[in-house]
């Protein structure tokens, strides 16, 4: 089955390269930047999750996460802005 991915443009808020930073609980803050989005599909075609792939410095080496959207939406509003 081939998937068009431009259909899923309006569930993306966030574009590829946006910079942001993420604490969780009592960790330092992470400079995270959106690399990738994981679009979950079951066998019908329909989509079941959306996910950002982020990718963060950890002692030299590149970490990949899975964010959702509600993630970044309260890393932002918590005053840690896009740094692009």
């Amino acid at each position: 089955m081939k998937i068009d991915f431009q259909q899923y443009q309006s569930e993306r808020l966030y574009a590829i390269g946006f910079k942001f930073n993420l604490k969780r609980g009592k960790q330092d803050q992470k400079k995270m930047v959106i690399v990738d989005y994981l679009i979950e599909h079951n066998s019908t075609g329909k989509v079941v999750s959306f996910k950002y792939v982020c990718q963060h410095d950890f002692c030299g080496q590149k970490i990949l996460t899975r964010e959702v959207q509600a993630t970044i939406d309260i890393a932002t509003q918590n005053g840690w802005k896009n740094e692009a």
